[in-house]
């Protein structure tokens, strides 16, 4: 069989990836038909097999060696294409029809929101897990005598002892220390 090309031989890698992406049980002669109608072009179904053993070797070497860190910062590059999207759909616009982004629905527009929301979240955790953030030890209560003002302590006090919720009495706590 000839030499491919690195640039054709690449450009399957990434197909092949993507569909394996969308089907991870895919069969070998369903996913030779798929690159066959995207790519036009007949492709071998051996050297399909060939090359989805390079993928699955590449795979394994990276999720072996590929730092923690580095893996947090793949995530984030990748769910920043995705947040971009979902904040074209919550916060839509008429210049974003050029952009293919059909005006939403409330619901959807809702679900925007949610889902940015949970991204966001899931990328803090990750972050916070992999240790990219310094933590410093303390009280959390010197941390919330020290950010807010009296006036705002008896409001949230007020708020907790409404919903019924045990709380320490942060509104007179600084009185009684001073």
């Amino acid at each position: 069989m000839p030499k491919v090309d690195e640039r054709k031989e690449a450009t399957l890698r990434r197909e092949i990836r993507l569909e394996l992406g969308l089907n991870p049980l895919i069969s070998s002669r369903e996913l030779q038909e798929k690159l066959q109608r995207r790519l036009n072009h007949p492709v071998d179904r051996h050297f399909i097999l060939k090359l989805v053993h390079k993928i699955n070797v590449q795979v394994q070497f990276e999720g072996d060696n590929i730092e923690l860190r580095g893996r947090v910062n793949q995530i984030r590059e990748r769910t920043g294409a995705m947040i971009e999207r979902l904040l074209k759909i919550a916060f839509w616009q008429w210049e974003y029809l050029q952009d293919g982004v059909s005006m939403p629905s409330n619901m959807e527009a809702i679900m925007a929101m949610q889902t940015i929301m949970k991204m966001d979240v899931a990328i803090f955790e990750a972050e916070s897990n992999s240790g990219l953030f310094k933590r410093t030890v303390g009280n959390p209560e010197e941390y919330v005598r020290a950010l807010v003002n009296p006036e705002a302590k008896r409001v949230i006090a007020g708020v907790l002892k409404t919903w019924g919720m045990p709380s320490t009495d942060y509104a007179n706590q600084d009185k009684r220390a001073s």
